[in-house]
């Protein structure tokens, strides 16, 4: 099952379609792994465009679920069916979490794992926090070996990070001494009331030092010949 969204436990579930629509009746259930979770009447459902936002009776427990919603419940202005939502097609699947984080590196290349010169002026760590009231405690970094051992960078410890009232936060890393040629993940401690979690980013490598050329002599002379 691909996870579409990941939610709390208060989050209403928006579909996008790729063209405007509208309903015929008929129903939408959430499904968890094993059973059925609620059924909800698409007339208590909401049309905006080609965008239908579905409003769950109960608030979901953590866990994963799926939508199932037969074809022709919602169509196209022309009356052509949508297709059905099922588990194994044209799946439409969700994750609910209590507490969570995306974590994203924004002002670097998306192409490799490395942060170059010009690049550390720009890169920005941030996320979308899921959570009632869910703040950034900290931000650790850790150095990584190759066989993924993590040695925690106490210096390097940021407290004190911004989330703003759409539970956005970002933390700019362009004054950050990071070393040149070592590999970091950062460690977000997110909390909301008594409940405390965190998250690890992914590992990128600090390249900021521009590759040198060294020539070696061949003769004994010190002059390279050019043979």
């Amino acid at each position: 099952t691909q996870v579409n969204a990941i939610l709390n436990s208060e989050s209403d579930l928006t579909i996008s379609f790729n063209e405007n629509i509208k309903t015929q009746g008929g129903n939408v259930e959430i499904w968890n792994a094993n059973s059925k979770v609620e059924t909800i009447a698409i007339s208590n459902s909401d049309i905006n465009g080609n965008i239908l936002t579905i409003n769950p009776t109960n608030d979901l427990p953590e866990g994963s679920f799926y939508l199932k919603m037969a074809s022709g419940v919602i169509t196209d202005m022309a009356g052509n069916d949508a297709a059905a939502i099922t588990k194994d097609n044209n799946q439409w699947a969700f994750e609910v979490k209590a507490l969570s984080t995306s974590i994203n590196l924004t002002g670097v290349s998306s192409t490799d794992t490395y942060i170059n010169a010009s690049e550390k002026s720009n890169a920005v760590l941030s996320g979308d926090l899921i959570g009632v009231q869910a703040t950034v405690d900290k931000i650790e970094f850790y150095t990584v070996t190759a066989n993924d051992v993590l040695t925690l960078v106490p210096d390097l410890t940021i407290t004190n990070v911004v989330v703003n009232s759409n539970k956005h936060w970002s933390q700019n890393l362009s004054n950050i001494e990071f070393v040149d040629g070592v590999t970091y993940k950062a460690r977000i401690y997110l909390k909301s009331g008594n409940t405390e979690i965190n998250q690890y980013s992914d590992a990128v490598t600090f390249d900021t030092s521009p590759a040198t050329l060294t020539i070696n002599a061949v003769s004994t002379d010190d002059k390279i010949n050019l043979s």
